[in-house]
Protein backbone atom coordinates (compact mmCIF):
# COMPACT_ATOMS: atom_id res chain seq x y z
CA UNK A 1 0.00 0.00 0.00
CA UNK A 2 2.82 2.42 0.90
CA UNK A 3 4.59 1.57 -2.37
CA UNK A 4 1.40 2.36 -4.31
CA UNK A 5 1.06 5.75 -2.57
CA UNK A 6 4.72 6.56 -3.28
CA UNK A 7 4.33 5.56 -6.94
CA UNK A 8 1.13 7.62 -7.23
CA UNK A 9 2.86 10.66 -5.74
CA UNK A 10 5.80 10.47 -8.16
CA UNK A 11 3.48 9.79 -11.10
CA UNK A 12 1.50 12.92 -10.20
CA UNK A 13 4.70 14.99 -9.99
CA UNK A 14 5.84 13.67 -13.39
CA UNK A 15 2.48 14.51 -14.98
CA UNK A 16 2.54 18.03 -13.53
CA UNK A 17 6.08 18.56 -14.77
CA UNK A 18 5.10 17.61 -18.29
CA UNK A 19 1.99 19.80 -18.18
CA UNK A 20 3.95 22.80 -16.88
CA UNK A 21 6.65 22.52 -19.52
CA UNK A 22 4.30 22.40 -22.51
CA UNK A 23 4.89 25.48 -24.62
CA UNK A 24 2.04 27.95 -24.82
CA UNK A 25 1.42 29.58 -28.20
CA UNK A 26 1.72 33.11 -26.88
CA UNK A 27 3.55 35.69 -28.93
CA UNK A 28 3.63 37.76 -25.73
CA UNK A 29 2.77 37.05 -22.10
CA UNK A 30 3.67 39.05 -19.00
CA UNK A 31 2.25 39.70 -15.54
CA UNK A 32 3.22 42.52 -13.20
CA UNK A 33 2.73 42.67 -9.45
CA UNK A 34 0.78 45.52 -7.89
CA UNK A 35 2.67 47.21 -5.05
CA UNK A 36 1.33 46.16 -1.64
CA UNK A 37 -1.84 44.87 -3.35
CA UNK A 38 -3.02 48.50 -3.48
CA UNK A 39 -3.78 49.62 -7.06
CA UNK A 40 -3.91 53.43 -7.17
CA UNK A 41 -6.10 54.96 -9.84
CA UNK A 42 -3.06 56.84 -11.19
CA UNK A 43 -0.97 53.64 -11.59
CA UNK A 44 -0.80 52.34 -15.14
CA UNK A 45 0.60 48.88 -15.81
CA UNK A 46 2.29 48.97 -19.23
CA UNK A 47 3.35 46.14 -21.53
CA UNK A 48 5.48 46.58 -24.68
CA UNK A 49 5.51 43.97 -27.45
CA UNK A 50 6.39 43.75 -31.13
CA UNK A 51 4.09 42.77 -34.00
CA UNK A 52 5.60 41.72 -37.32
CA UNK A 53 2.67 40.08 -39.14
CA UNK A 54 -0.23 42.48 -39.75
CA UNK A 55 -2.27 39.94 -41.74
CA UNK A 56 -3.05 37.60 -38.83
CA UNK A 57 -5.85 37.76 -36.30
CA UNK A 58 -4.80 37.79 -32.65
CA UNK A 59 -6.42 37.19 -29.29
CA UNK A 60 -5.72 39.65 -26.50
CA UNK A 61 -6.20 38.22 -23.05
CA UNK A 62 -6.03 39.57 -19.53
CA UNK A 63 -4.73 37.68 -16.51
CA UNK A 64 -5.73 38.81 -13.02
CA UNK A 65 -4.69 37.46 -9.63
CA UNK A 66 -6.87 38.69 -6.77
CA UNK A 67 -8.14 37.88 -3.30
CA UNK A 68 -11.53 37.74 -1.61
CA UNK A 69 -10.76 41.19 -0.16
CA UNK A 70 -11.55 42.75 -3.55
CA UNK A 71 -14.38 45.17 -2.66
CA UNK A 72 -16.68 44.79 -5.70
CA UNK A 73 -18.15 42.11 -7.94
CA UNK A 74 -16.34 43.39 -11.01
CA UNK A 75 -13.23 45.26 -12.05
CA UNK A 76 -13.40 48.16 -14.47
CA UNK A 77 -10.28 48.56 -16.61
CA UNK A 78 -9.15 51.29 -18.94
CA UNK A 79 -7.20 49.49 -21.66
CA UNK A 80 -5.08 51.93 -23.65
CA UNK A 81 -3.25 50.83 -26.79
CA UNK A 82 -0.41 52.92 -28.19
CA UNK A 83 0.38 52.06 -31.82
CA UNK A 84 3.85 52.17 -33.39
CA UNK A 85 2.98 55.58 -34.94
CA UNK A 86 2.08 56.85 -31.40
CA UNK A 87 -1.67 57.04 -32.11
CA UNK A 88 -3.74 55.78 -29.18
CA UNK A 89 -7.05 54.10 -28.55
CA UNK A 90 -8.73 53.46 -25.22
CA UNK A 91 -11.47 51.02 -24.23
CA UNK A 92 -13.23 50.62 -20.90
CA UNK A 93 -14.08 47.04 -19.99
CA UNK A 94 -15.75 45.38 -17.02
CA UNK A 95 -14.54 41.99 -15.81
CA UNK A 96 -16.70 39.91 -13.48
CA UNK A 97 -14.52 38.70 -10.58
CA UNK A 98 -17.41 37.32 -8.51
CA UNK A 99 -20.71 35.66 -9.38
CA UNK A 100 -23.95 37.16 -7.99
CA UNK A 101 -23.85 34.60 -5.15
CA UNK A 102 -20.44 35.98 -4.07
CA UNK A 103 -18.31 33.05 -5.25
CA UNK A 104 -15.22 33.99 -7.28
CA UNK A 105 -15.01 33.48 -11.04
CA UNK A 106 -11.25 32.85 -10.77
CA UNK A 107 -9.64 29.58 -9.80
CA UNK A 108 -7.69 29.04 -6.61
CA UNK A 109 -8.17 28.93 -2.86
CA UNK A 110 -6.72 31.97 -1.11
CA UNK A 111 -5.49 33.67 -4.31
CA UNK A 112 -7.77 33.54 -7.35
CA UNK A 113 -6.50 33.58 -10.92
CA UNK A 114 -8.65 34.54 -13.88
CA UNK A 115 -7.45 34.35 -17.50
CA UNK A 116 -9.90 35.67 -20.04
CA UNK A 117 -9.90 36.56 -23.72
CA UNK A 118 -10.67 40.26 -23.93
CA UNK A 119 -10.60 40.87 -27.68
CA UNK A 120 -10.17 39.34 -31.09
CA UNK A 121 -8.18 41.84 -33.15
CA UNK A 122 -5.77 42.66 -35.95
CA UNK A 123 -2.72 44.86 -35.40
CA UNK A 124 -2.65 47.17 -38.46
CA UNK A 125 1.00 48.27 -38.21
CA UNK A 126 4.32 46.52 -37.80
CA UNK A 127 6.38 47.62 -34.83
CA UNK A 128 6.23 48.04 -31.07
CA UNK A 129 2.86 48.41 -29.36
CA UNK A 130 2.18 49.36 -25.74
CA UNK A 131 -0.92 48.21 -23.90
CA UNK A 132 -1.52 49.76 -20.50
CA UNK A 133 -4.07 48.76 -17.87
CA UNK A 134 -5.50 51.22 -15.35
CA UNK A 135 -8.15 50.45 -12.74
CA UNK A 136 -11.35 52.39 -13.18
CA UNK A 137 -13.39 51.39 -10.12
CA UNK A 138 -13.55 54.96 -8.79
CA UNK A 139 -11.46 54.26 -5.72
CA UNK A 140 -8.33 56.28 -5.07
CA UNK A 141 -6.76 52.97 -4.08
CA UNK A 142 -8.25 49.60 -4.97
CA UNK A 143 -7.30 46.69 -2.73
CA UNK A 144 -7.34 42.98 -3.45
CA UNK A 145 -5.64 42.81 -6.88
CA UNK A 146 -2.25 41.10 -6.60
CA UNK A 147 -1.13 41.26 -10.22
CA UNK A 148 -2.35 42.03 -13.70
CA UNK A 149 -1.05 40.93 -17.05
CA UNK A 150 -1.79 40.41 -20.70
CA UNK A 151 -1.25 37.60 -23.17
CA UNK A 152 -1.40 37.70 -26.94
CA UNK A 153 -1.70 34.69 -29.16
CA UNK A 154 -2.46 34.03 -32.79
CA UNK A 155 -6.15 33.32 -33.36
CA UNK A 156 -5.92 30.12 -35.37
CA UNK A 157 -9.68 29.62 -35.42
CA UNK A 158 -10.55 33.20 -36.38
CA UNK A 159 -13.82 32.97 -34.44
CA UNK A 160 -15.54 35.45 -32.18
CA UNK A 161 -14.91 34.19 -28.66
CA UNK A 162 -17.31 34.49 -25.77
CA UNK A 163 -15.93 36.41 -22.84
CA UNK A 164 -17.13 37.60 -19.47
CA UNK A 165 -16.06 41.14 -20.36
CA UNK A 166 -18.53 43.91 -21.06
CA UNK A 167 -17.29 46.86 -23.09
CA UNK A 168 -18.51 50.24 -21.89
Amino acid sequence: MKLLKTFSFFFLIACLSVACTQKQNYIFQQNKDINDIQWKYTDKIAFDFAIEDTTKNYLLGICLRYTNSFPDANLFLFVRTTFPNQMQSCDTISIDLFYPDGSPTGKGKRIKELNIVAANLVFPQQGTYTISLQQGNRYDTLSGVISAGIFISEDTKNNNHETNIKKK
